[in-house]
Order: structure tokens, then sequence, then C-alpha cells
């Protein structure tokens, strides 16, 4: 595990970092299944992996969404770890206890950091379960590397098409003053309409609002032809409140470009899809998992 602060990093400051990593201690302090965790050499670095789940169980890989961190699966991993051995990775240059180092978002080297973490892991072939971000990367590994994915479950992925520049502008202000004020701001801008605020969830985004420097890479946005590349079982999830995007653009690009997807959009849900609806993304995430993640 990272344990000091690192000059130049993703983080602000020494004190920035300790409040991140309190943090996340404090959220796997909940955690509500035995779990183990491990440090994963890669060519970029450091990876921090938290494993939970049977030893025989088919292999599941997490993946959160940008300046968070693993922890995020805190309302998903008991029902995920009960049929599957998972394991929830921080994504390098994100606001975990990974590697500080920002990968490029544009070519290949995410996909070459995530095949890194599943040779050390000794795991050939995984399930891919994405959110935001996340679901980029796992889309993207699928694509790129399709021998080591059965199938993908991709929520809220932002590679269907360019940030709208409506949020870009929306979400400026929380970049660069960050406070309860615009971060409420923000998470209603992206939440489903009417959503009551999560105090912890606004608290959460502050903190790491005001101690992650935003990054500069933007998510690239998938060709034609790299989507017609992605094929196994795939389900796309995005929430009919969607700002990142046009729900309905996403769904008919996953539909007319990737041969074997499974479309939902999620009513009462925008962007923090997971969050907002947490049970509804268990269920569609398992029945589709369960049947096709052993095949």
């Amino acid at each position: 595990m990272m344990s000091t602060f690192v000059p130049n990093s993703i983080y602000r400051s020494q004190e920035a970092y300790n409040r991140v990593m309190a943090l996340y201690d404090s959220v796997l302090s909940q955690w509500p299944v035995n779990y183990e965790s491990s440090e994963v050499p890669t060519r970029y670095g450091q990876t921090e992996v938290v494993i939970a789940g049977p030893s025989d169980a088919p292999p599941l890989v997490l993946l959160h969404g940008a300046q968070v961190n693993l922890t995020t699966w805190l309302p998903h991993i008991a029902i995920l770890s009960s049929k599957f051995r998972c394991y929830c990775i921080d994504i390098i240059g994100e606001g975990g206890k990974s590697a500080p180092t920002r990968l490029a978002r544009k070519g290949q080297e995410h996909v070459d950091w995530l095949r890194d973490v599943l040779d050390w892991l000794k795991l050939d072939a995984v399930s891919l379960v994405g959110t935001s971000l996340g679901g980029w990367l796992a889309l993207q590994t699928a694509a790129h590397a399709p021998d080591r994915v059965r199938c993908v479950v991709a929520i809220s992925p932002v590679i269907f098409a360019p940030v709208r520049l409506q949020l870009a502008l929306r979400g400026m202000p929380a970049i660069l003053f960050p406070s309860r004020y615009t971060i409420t701001a923000l998470t209603r801008y992206i939440a489903a309409p009417h959503l009551p605020m999560d105090p912890g969830m606004v608290d959460m985004m502050l903190l790491l609002f005001k101690s992650i420097k935003a990054n500069p890479y933007q998510p690239s946005t998938a060709s034609d032809s790299l989507l017609r590349k992605i094929t196994c079982p795939t389900l796309v999830m995005v929430g009919e409140s969607e700002k990142f995007n046009n729900p309905q653009q996403i769904v008919e690009r996953a539909k007319r470009l990737i041969p074997q997807v499974t479309t939902e959009i999620i009513a009462g849900a925008g962007h923090l899809l997971p969050a907002e609806q947490p049970d509804k993304v268990n269920d569609l995430t398992l029945r589709f998992l369960e049947q096709h993640a052993e095949k």
C-alpha cells in the first residue's frame, strides 16, 4: 500500500493526500465482506487491488470512475462477491492507493497497464464491470485485448461520444473553485432530477475535488472500427438523465456497432447511476454475468 506523498503527483499536497487516504481507509473499514489486498507491480507503477469472494469463483474485475477509487464499489461488493471472485482495482493516476502516474487516455497505455495487473494476478480471461471512466477502460480492453475478456458490463461509459460542452461549462466552477455550493450544484446537474442529495456523496466529492488535481487528459471517443472489435457479450447501462452524452444516442451507437450488445436505459438515474440506483444496477449486472461470465 502506498503510504507516502509523492511530490508532483496528482495530489495537491501532503495534507491533501493524507485526507484522501483517511477517507479511503474509513470507507474500506465498512466493507461488508472479508477481503484481502495486494500491491501489484506494473510497468507504470504499483497498483492497489482489493480481492473478495470465493477463491474458486469466476474472476470479475471492477473498475471505478475518474477522480475516485475502488471504495465506490461499497454498495455492490456484497452481492457481486457472493457469486464471483471480485478484483477491485484502483485505476492508476486516480484518487486511490495506486501510483499517482497519469497515463494518456488515447492509445493503449491503460489497456497495457491493466494487462500487467491481470498477468501478475495470474488471471487469463476475466469479466469486466466498469463505471464512467472504468466503463471506457473495460470497453477499450475488450477491443484491444479480446483474449483477456469474457464479457463486459459498462455503466455510464464515457466512450461513445465527446463530453457535452454544456457539462464542461457546468463543471468548471467545481474544478476551479471547489466548495460545498459548486460541488452540490454539479452533483445535482449530473444526477437524476429531484434526487435527494446524499451528504456523504457531496462530502466525498468535495474532498476529492479539493485534494486532487484535475486530469487534463479526457477519455478518447471510440471510432466505429474500434467498437466493432468488441465481440464479447456486452451490457451497456445508462441513466435516462445522463448528462455527459445523449443516452439514446449512446444506446443506438452501441447497438449499431457492437455485435453482442444488450442495452438498458435506467429510469430515475443520471451519470451517477451506480449510486443512484444500486439495487437496479446490481440486479442487471448479476443476471448478465450469470449468463455470460462462465462461458
